[in-house]
């Protein structure tokens, strides 16, 4: 009986040796896991920070090799991809430098123009990488372009799959802009108080498939702006208080019940021109 009794004694001291041996296991896993993020966290933050630091330099050349080593790291580390987006919006958000006369110094000229350069640059990085032939896509993050000047760019062909898109509050004094051929599918979109105050800006084409579209408060005052073939399928648009009060703007092949129906409440002045043809049905559903 007692060799019994230190039998279970000792199989139970074994079990409870097993079990205590898989749980220093598992503490261990998880610290090794612990400790590989924080590895990882410190390998992308150093040049992280780097660029930054770059991104926010005087000189116009140190600036743009901080933002492409910021969309180097969007594309390398998919983690912080939305991140390093972020930075690059913010870049271009910053608000633009007064236009240089003829008789400006150089250096003021130069700076500006290299300022402009730099935004061109940030612009076709991000279209580049939401078209379908991108190596490494971005459509499905997060965009916020809210208060940018646009004086040109071309997001023709863009896909916006599922994320935040604001443009909201931009302007377009001039120059061309185009969003011929780009989808947008889910998500919300958010022209909401645009102006488009010069600029030729063409949405033909465009595809807007099951998401919210904003262009509230949105105001049409000079350039010319056209819809020409667009397409809304599914989810909302709104033109809610757009005001039309120069230039021309076509909204051709639009649904008719964008503007006959009382929450669209546009207000229209002598001096604009809308071009809208209902011949034939809308693409909304």
């Amino acid at each position: 009986m007692q060799l019994v009794f230190d039998a279970v004694a000792g199989a139970a001291a074994l079990v409870a040796l097993i079990v205590a041996y898989w749980r220093l296991s598992g503490a261990i896993a998880a610290l090794d896991r612990i400790k590989a993020q924080v590895e990882e966290t410190r390998v992308f933050n150093e040049p992280f920070r780097a660029a930054g630091a770059q991104i926010g330099g005087e000189r116009a050349a140190i600036q743009l090799a901080g933002v492409r080593a910021i969309a180097g790291l969007a594309d390398d580390w998919p983690e912080y991809r939305q991140a390093c987006v972020a930075v690059l919006c913010a870049y271009l958000r910053v608000p633009n430098s007064p236009d240089t006369g003829p008789g400006s110094p150089p250096e003021e000229r130069l700076q500006v123009g290299s300022a402009r350069d730099g935004r061109c640059v940030v612009l076709k990085i991000i279209t580049a990488h939401l078209r379908p032939t991108a190596e490494v896509s971005w459509r499905s993050l997060d965009f916020d372009f809210t208060g940018v000047v646009f004086d040109g760019g071309d997001f023709s062909g863009a896909e916006f799959s599922g994320g935040e898109v604001s443009f909201a509050g931009v302007e377009f004094p001039g120059g061309e802009v185009s969003f011929a051929g780009a989808r947008f599918s889910g998500g919300e979109v958010s022209f909401a108080g645009a102006r488009f105050s010069g600029a030729q800006a063409g949405f033909a084409g465009a595809e807007f498939s099951g998401s919210q579209v904003s262009f509230t408060e949105a105001e049409f005052s000079a350039g010319k702006v056209s819809f020409a073939g667009a397409e809304f399928t599914g989810g909302e648009v709104e033109f809610r208080r757009a005001k039309f009060t120069g230039g021309e703007v076509s909204f051709h092949l639009l649904p008719p019940l964008l503007f006959e129906h009382p929450a669209a409440e546009l207000s229209v002045d002598d001096s604009a021109q809308l071009c809208e043809d209902r011949r034939q049905p809308g693409h909304i559903a």
